[in-house]
Protein backbone atom coordinates (compact mmCIF):
# COMPACT_ATOMS: atom_id res chain seq x y z
CA UNK A 1 0.00 0.00 0.00
CA UNK A 2 1.44 3.35 -1.03
CA UNK A 3 1.79 6.32 1.32
CA UNK A 4 -0.65 9.14 0.58
CA UNK A 5 0.32 12.79 1.10
CA UNK A 6 -2.35 14.58 3.16
CA UNK A 7 -1.97 18.14 4.42
CA UNK A 8 -5.30 19.34 5.78
CA UNK A 9 -8.71 18.26 7.03
CA UNK A 10 -10.05 14.75 7.57
CA UNK A 11 -8.62 11.86 5.61
CA UNK A 12 -11.08 10.23 3.17
CA UNK A 13 -10.68 6.75 4.63
CA UNK A 14 -8.25 4.09 5.84
CA UNK A 15 -4.69 4.31 4.61
CA UNK A 16 -1.01 5.06 5.15
CA UNK A 17 -0.48 8.81 5.15
CA UNK A 18 2.28 11.39 5.25
CA UNK A 19 0.96 14.44 7.11
CA UNK A 20 2.08 17.27 9.41
CA UNK A 21 2.49 16.23 13.04
CA UNK A 22 -0.04 18.84 14.20
CA UNK A 23 -2.67 17.43 11.83
CA UNK A 24 -2.09 13.88 13.04
CA UNK A 25 -2.33 14.88 16.71
CA UNK A 26 -5.56 16.76 16.00
CA UNK A 27 -7.05 13.40 14.88
CA UNK A 28 -7.75 13.47 11.12
CA UNK A 29 -9.73 10.21 11.03
CA UNK A 30 -13.29 10.27 9.62
CA UNK A 31 -14.60 9.73 13.16
CA UNK A 32 -13.03 10.21 16.61
CA UNK A 33 -10.23 7.67 16.69
CA UNK A 34 -8.41 5.68 19.31
CA UNK A 35 -4.66 6.18 19.58
CA UNK A 36 -2.33 4.28 21.88
CA UNK A 37 -2.00 7.32 24.17
CA UNK A 38 -5.78 7.57 24.55
CA UNK A 39 -5.96 3.81 25.12
CA UNK A 40 -3.33 4.18 27.83
CA UNK A 41 -5.38 6.91 29.51
CA UNK A 42 -8.42 4.61 29.55
CA UNK A 43 -6.46 1.75 31.12
CA UNK A 44 -4.17 3.62 33.54
CA UNK A 45 -6.73 6.30 34.45
CA UNK A 46 -10.40 6.32 33.37
CA UNK A 47 -12.53 6.94 30.27
CA UNK A 48 -13.26 10.39 31.65
CA UNK A 49 -9.54 11.21 31.56
CA UNK A 50 -9.35 9.88 28.01
CA UNK A 51 -12.26 12.11 26.97
CA UNK A 52 -10.49 15.15 28.45
CA UNK A 53 -7.29 14.34 26.51
CA UNK A 54 -8.92 13.51 23.18
CA UNK A 55 -8.49 16.33 20.60
CA UNK A 56 -11.83 15.64 18.90
CA UNK A 57 -13.86 15.27 22.09
CA UNK A 58 -12.39 18.05 24.25
CA UNK A 59 -10.79 21.21 22.77
CA UNK A 60 -7.10 21.17 23.65
CA UNK A 61 -5.25 24.34 24.63
CA UNK A 62 -1.52 24.81 24.95
CA UNK A 63 0.32 27.62 26.68
CA UNK A 64 3.50 27.94 24.65
CA UNK A 65 5.26 29.78 27.47
CA UNK A 66 4.85 26.79 29.77
CA UNK A 67 5.36 24.09 27.17
CA UNK A 68 8.16 21.67 28.04
CA UNK A 69 11.05 21.85 25.59
CA UNK A 70 11.35 18.20 24.74
CA UNK A 71 14.84 17.08 23.80
CA UNK A 72 13.31 13.83 22.56
CA UNK A 73 11.32 15.67 19.89
CA UNK A 74 14.50 17.22 18.50
CA UNK A 75 16.27 13.84 18.49
CA UNK A 76 13.27 12.28 16.71
CA UNK A 77 13.38 14.94 14.01
CA UNK A 78 17.12 14.61 13.44
CA UNK A 79 16.92 10.79 13.32
CA UNK A 80 13.87 10.47 11.07
CA UNK A 81 14.33 13.59 8.94
CA UNK A 82 10.65 14.34 9.50
CA UNK A 83 8.82 16.69 11.85
CA UNK A 84 7.70 20.23 12.46
CA UNK A 85 11.05 21.79 11.62
CA UNK A 86 13.75 22.83 14.09
CA UNK A 87 14.49 26.45 15.01
CA UNK A 88 17.76 27.05 16.85
CA UNK A 89 17.52 29.92 19.34
CA UNK A 90 19.89 32.72 18.26
CA UNK A 91 19.46 34.96 21.32
CA UNK A 92 22.72 35.77 23.16
CA UNK A 93 23.65 36.93 26.64
CA UNK A 94 25.41 40.17 27.54
CA UNK A 95 28.76 38.61 26.62
CA UNK A 96 27.46 37.79 23.14
CA UNK A 97 27.41 34.05 23.86
CA UNK A 98 24.54 31.72 22.92
CA UNK A 99 22.08 31.42 25.81
CA UNK A 100 21.80 28.05 27.53
CA UNK A 101 18.44 28.66 29.23
CA UNK A 102 15.19 30.46 28.50
CA UNK A 103 15.77 32.85 31.39
CA UNK A 104 16.14 35.93 29.18
CA UNK A 105 13.20 37.77 27.64
CA UNK A 106 14.78 37.64 24.18
CA UNK A 107 15.11 33.85 24.31
CA UNK A 108 11.55 33.46 25.55
CA UNK A 109 10.16 35.67 22.78
CA UNK A 110 12.15 33.81 20.10
CA UNK A 111 10.95 30.49 21.51
CA UNK A 112 7.31 31.59 21.46
CA UNK A 113 7.59 32.93 17.91
CA UNK A 114 9.01 29.59 16.76
CA UNK A 115 6.17 27.70 18.44
CA UNK A 116 3.61 30.03 16.88
CA UNK A 117 5.13 29.28 13.48
CA UNK A 118 4.75 25.54 14.09
CA UNK A 119 8.46 24.91 14.61
CA UNK A 120 10.33 23.11 17.39
CA UNK A 121 12.60 25.60 19.20
CA UNK A 122 15.85 24.34 20.68
CA UNK A 123 18.78 25.94 22.44
CA UNK A 124 22.11 25.43 20.68
CA UNK A 125 23.48 23.51 23.67
CA UNK A 126 20.48 21.14 23.57
CA UNK A 127 20.82 20.71 19.80
CA UNK A 128 24.39 19.51 20.29
CA UNK A 129 23.17 17.08 22.94
CA UNK A 130 20.42 15.77 20.64
CA UNK A 131 22.95 15.32 17.84
CA UNK A 132 25.20 13.27 20.16
CA UNK A 133 22.20 11.16 21.17
CA UNK A 134 21.36 10.45 17.54
CA UNK A 135 24.99 9.63 16.75
CA UNK A 136 24.98 7.12 19.61
CA UNK A 137 21.77 5.54 18.27
CA UNK A 138 23.14 5.22 14.75
CA UNK A 139 26.37 3.72 16.04
CA UNK A 140 24.51 1.13 18.11
CA UNK A 141 22.13 0.19 15.28
CA UNK A 142 25.07 -0.37 12.93
CA UNK A 143 26.62 -2.94 15.27
CA UNK A 144 24.37 -5.90 14.49
CA UNK A 145 22.75 -7.25 11.30
CA UNK A 146 19.32 -7.34 12.99
CA UNK A 147 19.27 -3.57 13.43
CA UNK A 148 21.15 -2.32 10.37
CA UNK A 149 19.10 -0.12 8.08
CA UNK A 150 16.76 1.12 10.82
CA UNK A 151 16.10 4.88 10.46
CA UNK A 152 18.03 4.81 7.18
CA UNK A 153 16.14 2.55 4.75
CA UNK A 154 12.37 2.91 4.71
CA UNK A 155 10.05 5.77 5.66
CA UNK A 156 9.76 7.98 8.72
CA UNK A 157 6.71 9.46 10.45
CA UNK A 158 4.11 7.40 8.59
CA UNK A 159 0.58 7.92 9.91
CA UNK A 160 -1.82 4.98 9.95
CA UNK A 161 -5.58 5.48 9.94
CA UNK A 162 -7.77 2.38 9.92
CA UNK A 163 -11.21 1.14 10.84
CA UNK A 164 -10.75 -1.62 13.37
CA UNK A 165 -12.65 -4.90 13.25
CA UNK A 166 -14.27 -3.78 16.51
CA UNK A 167 -16.01 -1.01 14.57
CA UNK A 168 -14.04 2.04 15.65
CA UNK A 169 -11.40 4.21 13.97
CA UNK A 170 -7.77 3.78 15.03
CA UNK A 171 -4.65 5.82 14.34
CA UNK A 172 -0.94 5.54 14.95
CA UNK A 173 2.17 7.36 13.84
CA UNK A 174 5.23 5.20 13.18
CA UNK A 175 8.63 6.74 13.87
CA UNK A 176 10.13 4.48 11.21
CA UNK A 177 9.06 1.59 9.01
CA UNK A 178 11.76 -0.39 7.24
CA UNK A 179 14.05 -1.53 5.84
CA UNK A 180 11.60 -4.44 5.51
CA UNK A 181 7.87 -3.58 5.33
CA UNK A 182 7.08 -5.66 8.43
CA UNK A 183 9.53 -3.80 10.73
CA UNK A 184 8.42 -0.90 12.96
CA UNK A 185 10.94 1.14 14.97
CA UNK A 186 10.13 3.58 17.77
CA UNK A 187 12.64 5.92 19.43
CA UNK A 188 12.31 6.44 23.19
CA UNK A 189 14.47 8.94 25.07
CA UNK A 190 14.84 8.48 28.81
CA UNK A 191 16.56 10.00 31.83
CA UNK A 192 15.57 7.04 34.04
CA UNK A 193 18.34 4.70 32.92
CA UNK A 194 18.26 1.55 30.82
CA UNK A 195 18.26 -1.19 33.45
CA UNK A 196 15.95 -4.15 32.87
CA UNK A 197 13.73 -2.92 35.70
CA UNK A 198 13.49 0.64 34.31
CA UNK A 199 12.56 -0.59 30.85
CA UNK A 200 10.14 -3.23 32.16
CA UNK A 201 8.37 -0.48 34.12
CA UNK A 202 7.97 1.65 31.00
CA UNK A 203 6.61 -1.34 29.07
CA UNK A 204 4.09 -2.15 31.80
CA UNK A 205 3.03 1.52 31.99
CA UNK A 206 1.86 1.59 28.39
CA UNK A 207 4.45 0.64 25.81
CA UNK A 208 2.85 -2.80 25.63
CA UNK A 209 -0.39 -1.11 24.53
CA UNK A 210 1.46 0.97 21.95
CA UNK A 211 3.27 -2.08 20.59
CA UNK A 212 0.04 -4.02 20.00
CA UNK A 213 -1.91 -1.04 18.63
CA UNK A 214 0.78 -0.19 16.08
CA UNK A 215 1.12 -3.80 14.93
CA UNK A 216 -2.66 -4.12 14.83
CA UNK A 217 -3.06 -1.02 12.67
CA UNK A 218 -0.39 -1.97 10.14
CA UNK A 219 -1.76 -5.48 9.83
CA UNK A 220 -5.26 -4.13 9.32
CA UNK A 221 -4.06 -1.92 6.46
CA UNK A 222 -1.65 -4.47 4.97
CA UNK A 223 -3.24 -7.91 5.54
CA UNK A 224 -0.33 -9.67 3.82
CA UNK A 225 1.77 -8.82 6.89
CA UNK A 226 -0.50 -10.80 9.23
CA UNK A 227 1.61 -12.56 11.85
CA UNK A 228 4.87 -11.02 10.60
CA UNK A 229 4.87 -7.44 11.93
CA UNK A 230 7.59 -6.80 14.50
CA UNK A 231 8.04 -3.64 16.55
CA UNK A 232 11.28 -2.63 18.22
CA UNK A 233 11.85 0.16 20.72
CA UNK A 234 15.17 2.00 20.53
CA UNK A 235 15.92 3.52 23.94
CA UNK A 236 18.60 6.20 24.32
CA UNK A 237 19.65 8.07 27.45
CA UNK A 238 19.34 11.86 27.48
CA UNK A 239 22.55 12.25 29.50
CA UNK A 240 26.12 11.10 28.96
CA UNK A 241 27.18 8.54 27.89
CA UNK A 242 23.97 8.38 25.80
CA UNK A 243 23.83 4.59 26.03
CA UNK A 244 21.29 2.75 23.86
CA UNK A 245 19.32 -0.48 24.01
CA UNK A 246 17.07 -2.05 21.37
CA UNK A 247 14.11 -3.81 22.96
CA UNK A 248 11.57 -6.24 21.54
CA UNK A 249 8.69 -7.28 23.78
CA UNK A 250 8.40 -10.82 25.08
CA UNK A 251 5.43 -13.02 24.27
CA UNK A 252 3.90 -12.40 27.69
CA UNK A 253 4.30 -8.63 27.33
CA UNK A 254 2.70 -8.76 23.89
CA UNK A 255 -0.18 -10.82 25.28
CA UNK A 256 -0.76 -8.28 28.06
CA UNK A 257 -0.55 -5.42 25.58
CA UNK A 258 -3.20 -7.04 23.39
CA UNK A 259 -5.53 -7.62 26.37
CA UNK A 260 -5.15 -4.01 27.51
CA UNK A 261 -5.54 -2.52 24.02
CA UNK A 262 -8.65 -4.53 23.17
CA UNK A 263 -10.21 -3.66 26.53
CA UNK A 264 -9.49 0.03 25.90
CA UNK A 265 -10.94 -0.23 22.38
CA UNK A 266 -14.19 -1.77 23.58
CA UNK A 267 -14.57 0.82 26.34
CA UNK A 268 -13.83 3.64 23.88
CA UNK A 269 -16.40 2.30 21.42
CA UNK A 270 -19.09 1.98 24.10
CA UNK A 271 -18.37 5.42 25.56
CA UNK A 272 -18.69 6.94 22.08
CA UNK A 273 -21.95 5.07 21.54
CA UNK A 274 -23.54 6.00 24.87
CA UNK A 275 -21.96 9.42 25.42
CA UNK A 276 -21.12 8.35 28.97
CA UNK A 277 -17.48 8.61 30.05
CA UNK A 278 -17.21 7.27 33.60
CA UNK A 279 -14.45 8.23 36.03
CA UNK A 280 -13.36 6.40 39.15
CA UNK A 281 -16.00 4.44 41.03
CA UNK A 282 -17.83 6.20 43.84
CA UNK A 283 -17.40 5.01 47.41
CA UNK A 284 -14.42 3.64 49.30
CA UNK A 285 -11.88 1.62 47.35
CA UNK A 286 -9.12 -0.70 48.50
CA UNK A 287 -5.80 -0.55 46.71
CA UNK A 288 -3.90 -3.83 47.03
CA UNK A 289 -0.13 -3.73 47.33
CA UNK A 290 1.96 -5.55 44.72
CA UNK A 291 3.51 -8.84 45.77
CA UNK A 292 7.15 -7.71 45.76
CA UNK A 293 7.18 -5.41 48.87
CA UNK A 294 6.04 -8.28 51.13
CA UNK A 295 8.55 -10.71 49.61
CA UNK A 296 11.32 -8.11 49.93
CA UNK A 297 10.49 -7.53 53.61
CA UNK A 298 10.40 -11.25 54.39
CA UNK A 299 13.81 -11.65 52.78
CA UNK A 300 15.16 -8.79 54.91
CA UNK A 301 13.71 -10.26 58.11
CA UNK A 302 15.56 -13.48 57.35
CA UNK A 303 18.88 -11.91 56.30
CA UNK A 304 19.33 -8.62 58.20
CA UNK A 305 22.02 -9.13 60.93
CA UNK A 306 20.39 -6.55 63.22
CA UNK A 307 17.02 -8.28 62.98
CA UNK A 308 18.66 -11.63 63.76
CA UNK A 309 20.39 -10.13 66.81
CA UNK A 310 17.06 -9.16 68.33
CA UNK A 311 15.18 -12.12 66.91
CA UNK A 312 13.76 -13.33 70.25
CA UNK A 313 12.35 -9.91 71.12
CA UNK A 314 10.85 -9.57 67.64
CA UNK A 315 9.17 -12.97 67.89
CA UNK A 316 7.64 -12.03 71.24
CA UNK A 317 6.50 -8.64 69.94
CA UNK A 318 4.79 -10.23 66.95
CA UNK A 319 3.11 -12.93 69.06
CA UNK A 320 -0.47 -12.16 70.13
CA UNK A 321 -0.12 -14.71 72.96
CA UNK A 322 2.90 -13.01 74.56
CA UNK A 323 2.16 -11.21 77.89
CA UNK A 324 2.74 -7.45 77.81
CA UNK A 325 5.24 -7.57 80.67
CA UNK A 326 7.40 -10.15 78.86
CA UNK A 327 7.55 -7.92 75.79
CA UNK A 328 8.49 -4.96 77.94
CA UNK A 329 11.21 -6.97 79.65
Amino acid sequence: MRIIDHNEGRVPGPGLYRMPAALYHADPAPGPSLSSSIARAIISETPRHAHAKHPRLTPQTEDSKNRKMDLGSVAHEILTGEGRGIHVITATNKAGEAVETYATKAAQEERDEALAAGLTPVLSCDLLKAERMVAAVRSRLAETPETKGAFEQGAGETSLVWQDRLGLWGRAQLDWRGPEPHLIWDLKTTSAGLSDRAIATKIAEGLDIQEHWYRRGLTRLVPDLMGRVRMRFVFVETVEPFECRVIELSGEQQWLGERKAITAAVLFRECLRTGRWPGYAAGISRVEAPAWPAAQWEAREAADPLFREFGTALVLAHSTAAPDQEIAA
